[in-house]
């Protein structure tokens, strides 16, 4: 008997030979595969977006520290001892507090001191030799209409501020010219009647004119200064029927000013409304030495100086003069300070500067007067630019400049705190408004956008852009609402091998392109009536 496993053998040679024959068959028939029994085809895809009317706002951001605050010193206009002081170091304070008091004593010593020095002025004025006495007499008839100078005045420091020392009105009429439309009847002779308030007086039209191409007159109305109105006042015109004319400023008809070279005023002699004829006395002078003039400066000074230290020794409390916090807090009671010193500061607690660094390269687009936002802990303060640096400085890898911004109604904040600033730069509310990345950059100044027309054509046109946010950026020129833009494209291969009916199909996506805006541009296939190249299997997307 046979033993069992030799039965076997038959069935492995079997397997054996139709193995071989298989890769027989696949070595004979790859070359007819290799040969043309596979092709490849290539398509784009694109990702468009429509051009939409929207808001946009351009910024530039950076992160500052509120460096100081709006600060206010305060000063002493006098020396003396302070008898108390009535906050300390971080005392919050309104206007009008009292931060500190003088001792009485003290101040009652300063306006011994200086009415000591006008005693020695007035006896060095009395013994001056070569003093002159002049007079200033009227150069023309008429009326006094402002008197400029009082007794004790010197008479350059009256002509520096005033043109002269006396104005007289040689006819004693007031002026007021009025516009008025050309189709009124007012006529050279008519009477008109002049109101301000409960005052009233009655003017005559002494001339009217016109240039050529206007549309209105202007009248020139004469009224007899009876002293009713003021110069320089407001007035209102109605003509006989009581219609309103219009308005018009009082003005002297025949103004002669006063005049002389220089000197002291020893004596007024004329009076407001005085009718005074050509050579009569208005003014009684004396000339004096340099010295003389120059004590004459110093007593009128000291004068002042003894009427505010009178008032302060009825009231001699220091008081704040803004709200604020009390910082830098110089003196104690009993201290004892000199005129001028400053005895603190008052910072303000919701009105600080923060300078905030941003890119060099936006510095040409900010401007004083700009509105800014800045947020500490979450918090948005508004503000506005108040400065800015051409000073640039490399942080970070990147070139920097200051940029200062003042935040107003900022309470909470204080000196020190960090947090990020930011500039609006522009802002518009119906913009045409396409994604960044469609935007390309061929060359400086000049910007690309691929248009889609369906079916995967596509057209590069140039555009001009305007702000930009980061995700979309403005087009002013080159787009139309609607359109559609790609915003990403990509190439895909299929790989299809065929062998007798049968097919395998492989997809291969050979590359991927999103261009963002100022990024250098591809080299595209631009059609310029919108079609597709031909291949020659028919069009092509671009």
């Amino acid at each position: 008997m046979a033993e069992p496993g030799n039965k076997r053998r038959p069935r492995q040679k079997r397997w054996l030979v139709l193995g071989a024959i298989v890769v027989l068959a696949l070595i004979f028939l790859i070359p007819f595969i290799q040969e043309g029994g596979a092709r490849v085809d290539t398509s784009v895809e694109v990702e468009t977006q429509a051009a939409v009317l929207g808001e946009i706002e351009q910024t530039v951001s950076g992160y500052g520290l509120v460096e100081e605050a709006a600060a206010t010193p305060v000063t002493v206009s006098y020396g003396g001892t302070l008898r108390t002081v009535s906050v300390q170091e971080g005392d919050l304070v309104q206007e009008g507090d009292v931060l500190a008091a003088y001792d009485e004593a003290s101040l009652r010593e300063q306006i011994s001191d200086r009415m000591d020095r006008i005693d020695e002025i007035d006896a060095a004025l009395a013994e001056t030799d070569g003093d002159v006495s002049f007079s200033v007499t009227a150069p023309a008839d008429g009326m006094i209409r402002e008197i400029y100078a009082v007794r004790g005045d010197r008479i350059d420091d009256v002509m520096e501020v005033s043109g002269g020392l006396i104005l007289l009105s040689a006819d004693g009429l007031l002026r007021v010219e009025l516009q008025v439309p050309v189709e009124d009847s007012l006529e050279p002779g008519d009477a008109v009647t002049v109101t301000a308030g409960d005052r009233q007086a009655t003017a005559t039209v002494d001339a009217l004119e016109m240039e050529d191409g206007q549309e209105t007159l202007t009248a020139l109305l004469l009224l007899e200064d009876d002293g009713t109105f003021s110069l320089g006042e407001t007035v209102e015109l109605r003509d006989g029927a009581g219609e309103l004319l219009g308005s018009g400023t009082t003005a002297c008809n025949s103004p002669v000013l006063v005049t002389a070279q220089s000197g002291l005023v020893s004596q007024v002699e004329v009076s407001l409304g005085d009718w005074v004829s050509e050579g009569d006395l208005l003014l009684s002078c004396t000339e004096i030495s340099c010295d003389g003039l120059d004590l004459l400066e110093e007593r009128a000074g000291l004068v002042d100086e003894l009427e505010e230290l009178h008032a302060l020794l009825e009231q001699p409390n220091l008081t704040a003069p803004a709200d604020g916090r009390v910082t830098g807090l110089t003196v104690s009671e009993g201290a004892a300070v000199e005129a001028g010193t400053e005895i603190c500061t008052l910072t303000s607690t919701d009105d600080f500067t923060v300078s905030v660094q941003i890119p060099a390269s936006s510095l040409p687009q900010v401007r004083v007067g700009q509105q800014a936002e800045c947020i500490f802990d979450g918090v948005t303060y508004s503000g506005t630019v108040t400065h800015t640096s051409g000073r640039t400085q490399e942080l970070g890898g990147l070139t920097v400049c200051t940029v200062t911004l003042r935040l107003t109604a900022a309470e909470g904040l204080a000196v020190g705190d960090e947090g990020e600033g930011s500039i609006i730069l522009g802002r518009e509310e119906e913009a045409l408004l396409i994604p960044i990345e469609a935007v390309q950059v061929e060359r400086l100044d000049t910007y690309l956008v691929r248009v889609s027309y369906g079916d995967g054509l596509t057209q590069q046109v140039e555009v001009e852009i305007g702000l930009q946010d980061g995700e979309m950026v403005q087009i002013l020129d080159g787009l139309h609402e609607g359109d559609e833009v790609v915003v990403a494209s990509r190439v895909v291969e299929t790989t299809v091998f065929s062998f007798f009916n049968f097919e395998w199909i492989i997809n291969q996506e050979e590359g991927q392109s999103e261009e963002g805006v100022l990024s250098e541009t591809e080299d595209v296939t631009v059609v310029e009536d919108g079609t597709a190249p031909e291949t020659e299997d028919g069009p092509a997307a671009d």
